[in-house]
């Protein structure tokens, strides 16, 4: 497992601003709550070894769809939110990837990882 911002490309990153309202360079940043989900994205959002292939090697398009469903998901366990459901740690983000929310070192993580074909 790496961290999630070392494989992102500069379009990544600039679709991340842009979801979380920094579209201006140098901006002012996020808002608050966008300004936690940007902080556990740097910090917790990790991506499988053997995920990161695949992850590359996405369309642009495609890899914008997983990120954004990725910060959707974040958002939603930072805030504790009605979609959240309990016992559910495994949430399918399309395109072949899915996001497994687990615990490191006493602190939850979100790790980006190939679905199990079913």
């Amino acid at each position: 497992m790496i961290l999630l911002n070392r494989v992102l490309g500069e379009g990544d990153v600039g679709h991340i601003r842009s979801i979380l309202g920094d579209t201006r360079e140098g901006g002012a940043g996020p808002d608050p709550a966008g300004e936690k989900v940007r902080r556990f994205l740097e910090e917790r959002a990790f991506i499988s070894r053997g995920a990161e292939p695949a992850f590359r090697a996405l369309p642009q398009a495609d890899r914008e769809r997983v990120i954004s469903d990725l910060v959707w998901r974040i958002t939603c366990h930072l805030e504790g939110s009605v979609t959240r459901v309990v016992g559910v740690d495994t949430f399918d983000l399309g395109s072949g990837f899915c996001a497994i929310l687990s615990e490191r070192e006493g602190r939850d993580i979100f790790c980006l990882a190939l679905s199990r074909p079913s």
